[in-house]
């Protein structure tokens, strides 16, 4: 530098040095989730730069993702030469992603089955995420097992009871490899028990069979042989094959509260049975034992003038003439099914037989063959003392084999005797009547 002109011209000397603007470098940009850990930042060339923007909260380089929160954040690294003070800065980019949004249900109940089950647990949104808890055995799935939570249930616990409870946790990921988590409260419960009657038997004829005994009494179904469902307990027996024991499962509840109790139902057959071979019989006839049915044990008879139900005792005169059909029926001793045929018993009616009227005869010294009155129907014979020719109706007096008192006076009754005449008629049915016959002198 110089001062002054001529010889009082002064000057000096001295020297500057033009530093360099520092190559900084703030590093690399990066993506971060809002959760993570406060980040140490690294700038070059050394730390002893300052950090400034948003989400620094130390500006020897604390990012804190929270703090800044979600977005695109751009922070600056300021650094100053210590030799020169000179200074520059640089930049990097910070992307604060957000959590994803997970939700699964609050809580949910799941029954203690006596036949466990692998339980699908609710979706969570958004899907894909992973099931952690206890008895969880399948994370991915999502399947979960009540027995397998490790609680100590109980004994004897009553229906409906809250046994025990665990709480699930459903993770999930995003693209960002951000992670949120929701959780789930799981009661085990006791179910109601289904109970299903005892094994019975129902006869094929019966029009309708009730399932009856059975607990809980509303709210369940029934399944037949795997196939048919009923829910009101009726079914029809001859829908179903004959002589055969059917499985029938009462099913209560849904889900894994859904309990099951098995039964079977024998459909029996009706019993065959024969009655015999009807037949005619005269209604005068003496009570008929009938015979000839099978099988001839545990049945009865019924219809008119049957007696004695049991030993199957018929009585025609109680029947009466007609034609009349006899039940009987036999009660299979196992099934209590019960088997019936018939016979047609004809009861044949006596024929109507008229002998006449009552006849007085002399008893003439000169004994001849008397004819007697003529009688309804013809065909039949006569019996009786006198009767000479019991086709013919010829009766003598002299043929009575009786003796008759000495000297009678004229008009004097003798004698008298009855006289029969019978007549059987094509049924095999006999009837007679009976005239009086008075022998006079």
């Amino acid at each position: 530098m110089t001062v002054g002109t001529g010889t009082c011209q002064t000057y000096d000397t001295t020297y500057i040095y033009i530093g360099p603007t520092p190559v900084v470098d703030a590093g690399v940009s990066f993506e971060i989730c809002i959760d993570q850990d406060t980040v140490h930042l690294m700038g070059l060339p050394d730390s002893s730069g300052v950090w400034t923007g948003v989400g620094i909260v130390d500006a020897s380089g604390l990012f804190h993702p929270a703090t800044a929160e979600t977005g695109t954040h751009i922070l600056t690294y300021t650094y100053t030469d210590p030799n020169t003070e000179c200074q520059n800065f640089d930049t990097l980019t910070v992307i604060v992603h957000p959590l994803p949004e997970v939700e699964v249900l609050d809580n949910v109940s799941y029954c203690l089955n006596p036949n466990p089950i692998d339980i699908n647990l609710p979706l969570g949104s958004p899907l894909g995420g992973l099931w952690t808890g206890p008895g969880v055995i399948n994370s991915m799935l999502g399947a979960f097992r009540p027995d397998m939570t490790g609680i100590v249930y109980p004994s004897n616990p009553n229906a409906g009871d809250t046994l025990g409870q665990v709480e699930l946790v459903y993770c999930y990921v995003d693209s960002n490899t951000c992670v949120n988590c929701d959780t789930m409260i799981v009661f085990v419960i006791e179910p109601i028990q289904a109970v299903a009657p005892p094994a019975d038997t129902v006869c094929i004829y019966e029009p309708v069979y009730l399932l009856e005994g059975y607990t809980p009494i509303s709210g369940g179904y029934w399944v037949i042989n795997g196939v048919d469902t009923i829910f009101n307990g009726e079914l029809v027996p001859d829908s179903f094959q004959v002589s055969v024991h059917h499985e029938i499962i009462y099913f209560f509840g849904n889900e894994t509260c859904l309990t099951s109790d098995t039964t079977s139902l024998y459909i029996a057959p009706t019993p065959i049975v024969n009655a015999g071979t009807g037949f005619e019989i005269c209604v005068d006839q003496p009570a008929v034992t009938l015979s000839g049915y099978t099988p001839n044990y545990n049945g009865y008879w019924s219809g008119a003038g049957i007696i004695d139900s049991i030993v199957g005792i018929f009585l025609p005169s109680l029947a009466d003439s007609g034609v009349h059909v006899l039940t009987y029926c036999h009660i299979d001793p196992f099934t209590d099914c019960i088997g019936c045929d018939t016979i047609i018993v004809t009861v044949h009616p006596l024929p109507f037989v008229n002998a006449g009227l009552d006849m007085t005869y002399c008893n003439n010294p000169n004994p001849m063959d008397i004819i007697l009155p003529p009688t309804t129907p013809l065909g039949g014979l006569w019996s009786g003392p006198g009767i000479v020719d019991a086709i013919q109706g010829v009766f003598r007096t002299d043929a009575t084999g009786i003796t008759y008192l000495p000297n009678p006076i004229s008009g004097q009754v003798l004698a008298q005797f009855t006289l029969t005449y019978t007549f059987e008629d094509g049924n095999g049915c006999i009837n007679s009547d009976d005239i009086i016959v008075t022998i006079i002198e």
